[in-house]
């Protein structure tokens, strides 16, 4: 069994704990990312960097699909920590598939070139659009992404647009503040290059 399996367990119960503290505050929603959510991103992130190089990733043959899962949520969340995202995807790469699963590489790369502003490959990100509406990040691939989803066993991409429709608009007006706030959070954080700076649409239609 894998050593630190309940110390990654508890570190995305505490994640999960405190986003859902937030949310039934309505605290979550003041803020496009809450400090709080920040700090324990930051301190789970660091935990699981220690636990990694000391005792490499728990996988499906060392530990079981929970902890295995955890540990790509923490990985998933550390999103102010963009080394160790990368570092993280480069490791999960070398796993073998029956032991690492697929999907959680697909999550953790798109969300990285989401960060990035490059397009994504499996369509699992998404964010408010020009006008307000919740919508797909970019795609690398329009009439490719059903079958690399697939091939990671996601769903359709039709499936997340439905999901999409349950999200409710904001003004224009919020759009546009909720962007400059995300660009400047990305140059803060070294994920973007001022000079990076485009004005073209980044979302799927």
């Amino acid at each position: 069994m894998f050593a630190k399996a309940s110390d990654i367990l508890e570190m995305a119960q505490k994640d999960e704990a405190l986003r859902e503290q937030l949310a039934q505050s309505g605290e979550l929603a003041r803020y496009d990312y809450h400090p709080l959510l920040e700090k324990c991103h930051l301190e789970n992130a660091q935990k699981l960097q220690h636990i990694l190089n000391v005792h490499g990733f728990p996988t499906l043959q060392n530990s079981n699909p929970q902890v295995v899962e955890a540990c790509w949520l923490v990985i998933q969340h550390a999103i102010s920590q963009p080394a160790f995202m990368k570092a993280c995807l480069s490791q999960m790469q070398q796993l073998p598939d029956t032991i690492f699963p697929r999907k959680y590489q697909a999550y953790l790369s798109d969300r990285i070139a989401f960060y990035q502003r490059r397009p994504q490959r499996y369509g699992t990100q998404f964010d408010y659009d020009d006008n307000g509406h919740m919508a797909i990040w970019q795609l690398e691939d329009p009439l490719q992404v059903d079958a690399w989803r697939q091939s990671v066993g996601l769903p359709p991409l039709s499936d997340v647009y439905e999901r999409l429709k349950t999200y409710v608009p904001i003004s224009k007006e919020a759009a546009s503040a909720h962007q400059k706030q995300m660009l400047d959070w990305l140059v803060r954080t070294g994920w973007y290059q001022v000079e990076d700076t485009q004005t073209s649409s980044f979302f799927a239609h």
